[in-house]
């Protein structure tokens, strides 16, 4: 590929009348070669007047439109996506804006890279607007998602996240790649967040993931976000991921197989699998694995006194008691040397994998060890 790459952003759209023209503004004024970039607006069946604004905007030359019935955004950017003719395909949500220096600062990131034209896939840094009050909050999408803390390339074999990437308006692909993706989702599947399924069949099928640690875009909470929200200044989720997981890996497993992968490779990108099944779903004894013991240690309680309150939703719960345990070495009883010996005796006496200590009085709620299982897999 000689000269500059060509891109083509691809926007979807669905009855966001108000944000719709933000977000093609923001792709039209890249500060890029004119004739090295496109824009293909994509809506998605909107009630509203989003296909006026976009109308607007068809007098140049460098737009285009799909409208279509209402499908789902898998569908919509797939729509975009068959029509497009760059060598790289930008993704743009049309709630969220790219900054003006995006497609230049990613040219000069592929060009570092030297990776294979149809085989590129990464994620740049967003910042994260608040919408109500027109301001950046200090958290990066790499804060929020974790990528900060991980290495500038990542690969198949290193530990499994539960979503390493950009939301639509950070990812960039090699065409090629998003293309096969979108043909074979099945659509109807994955109406919404299509990037939580897009991306990891991404990293299996190129098997790395390169990150651009600068903010080229803002990610918009303004309320109307499906899976994201504020809390006093700070990103929260608004989703379960567990809700998508069945399905998401269900696609995956179908997709390694599509693959045309040699032996080595695909036992590499099977491990990896296995490893992000571990993160996203109750470990099944179908598939040879079992669910963690936890030992609950009621500290200074009567025997029984909470197992009223310990009815677990995790199926694998012991509940022991700690009861006439002395201090050792004269400490008094209520020193906290006592203390931290009664609590080392308890835990070399447990036989969990995990172990909760619960003092005398104290109640867990139904959800208490599985809820906490659940946070330290991720």
């Amino acid at each position: 590929m000689k000269g500059l790459p060509r891109f083509s952003i691809v926007i979807c759209n669905y009855n966001y009348e108000a944000f719709v023209g933000d977000a093609i503004e923001s792709a039209l004024g890249q500060q890029y070669a004119d004739d090295r970039f496109e824009v293909i607006v994509v809506d998605d069946g909107s009630t509203d007047g989003s296909r006026s604004v976009i109308d607007s905007y068809l007098s140049d030359r460098r737009v285009r439109a799909v409208y279509q019935e209402n499908r789902g955004q898998s569908a919509a950017f797939q729509a975009g996506v068959s029509v497009a003719e760059g060598d790289y395909i930008c993704l743009l949500d049309s709630d969220d804006v790219y900054l003006p220096d995006k497609l230049a600062r990613v040219a000069s990131k592929i060009a570092e890279l030297g990776v294979a034209p149809d085989k590129l896939f990464m994620c740049h840094d967003l910042f994260i607007e608040d919408s109500s009050a027109g301001t950046m909050i200090e958290q990066s999408w790499f804060d929020v998602a974790g990528v900060s803390q991980l290495p500038d390339r990542l690969g198949l074999a290193h530990p499994a996240q539960m979503f390493p990437y950009s939301v639509p308006c950070g990812l960039v692909f090699s065409r090629n790649v998003v293309a096969a993706i979108l043909e074979s989702l099945p659509t109807w599947a994955f109406a919404r967040g299509a990037d939580g399924v897009v991306c990891p069949a991404a990293f299996l099928m190129t098997g790395e993931v390169h990150y651009l640690r600068e903010r080229l875009g803002a990610y918009r909470v303004h309320g109307g976000n499906e899976a994201a929200g504020l809390a006093n200044g700070r990103y929260t989720w608004k989703i379960d991921w567990r809700t998508r997981t069945p399905k998401t890996l269900r696609f995956l497993y179908e997709w390694l197989d599509v693959l045309d992968l040699a032996a080595p490779e695909r036992s590499v990108a099977l491990d990896f699998l296995f490893r992000f099944e571990h993160l996203g779903r109750r470990l099944s004894a179908a598939r040879g694995l079992h669910e963690p013991l936890v030992s609950i240690v009621e500290m200074g309680a009567r025997q029984n006194a909470a197992r009223a309150s310990g009815l677990q939703s995790h199926p694998r719960v012991v509940w022991q008691h700690e009861l006439g345990l002395q201090p050792t070495c004269g400490a008094p009883e209520s020193s906290p040397k006592s203390d931290l010996l009664r609590l080392r005796q308890a835990y070399e006496g447990s036989g969990g994998d995990f172990i909760v200590f619960l003092r005398a009085g104290d109640q867990l709620d139904r959800e208490f060890v599985e809820r906490h299982l659940y946070w330290h897999q991720h």
